[in-house]
């Protein structure tokens, strides 16, 4: 019984530190621009990106985050088409490629691949790029349970710090945080402006992207 019960525990603590994204999630849309810096999307310049040599990255686990830290070099590209996935794995992303020269361009982000993006030296978005924000939540035999309060301020706390440690200053990780509490539960997405994430993203926004040579 004493190993079940440990078992239990350490399935449940590694739970915990999961963005969960459902495929039949709701969208929840909030009509303004919400940050300071909002960059009016019809202004963005175009970016060429090499797609056809990129790596490319879905879902984000401990295997994923290992292959994509091996398979980025210096001047890669990372094309990111997300729902999400382990919070651990996409920490684990960000810090292997924060101090490298990595273009990253998204095709899509949802849930914890928003928080990956953050860490591109470069990041490009195309023009049908959706950015989906919700709040955290465990999965418990295909149940979602939703954090107590105790837990989700621990792990946003947590995601603050690995933003911080990219550079981004205190303003605008309140920012992402207020944005993330907007959907009131696990399985809704707030879907957050893709002019609000250029401001957020500052310098490394590059504009909208385009395949090179097309």
């Amino acid at each position: 019984m004493k190993y079940l019960m440990a078992s239990v525990i350490i399935f449940l603590g590694t739970t915990l530190l999961l963005f969960i994204f459902d495929r039949a999630a709701e969208y929840t849309s909030y009509p303004f621009s919400g940050h300071p810096n909002y960059i009016e999307p019809s202004s963005f310049p175009v970016f060429e990106v090499d797609l056809e040599n990129a790596t490319y990255l879905e879902g984000i686990s401990s295997w994923s985050a290992v292959g994509i830290c091996a398979a980025l070099k210096e001047g890669s590209v990372l094309v990111l088409s997300s729902n999400g996935g382990s919070m651990t794995a996409g920490w684990a992303i960000m810090e292997c490629i924060k101090d490298k020269d990595i273009t990253i361009a998204v095709d899509k982000a949802y849930s914890m691949a928003t928080s990956v993006m953050l860490a591109g030296s470069k990041v490009c978005m195309f023009a049908d790029t959706e950015l989906g924000f919700h709040m955290p939540s465990i999965s418990v035999m295909g149940k979602r349970i939703p954090l107590k309060p105790i837990h989700l301020d621990d792990i946003l706390s947590k995601a603050a710090s690995h933003i911080r440690g990219l550079g981004y200053g205190e303003a605008k990780i309140s920012y992402l945080e207020r944005f993330t509490r907007l959907s009131t539960s696990g399985s809704k997405l707030a879907i957050m402006p893709q002019g609000t994430m250029a401001g957020i993203l500052g310098n490394r926004f590059v504009g909208t992207c385009v395949e090179k040579g097309v």
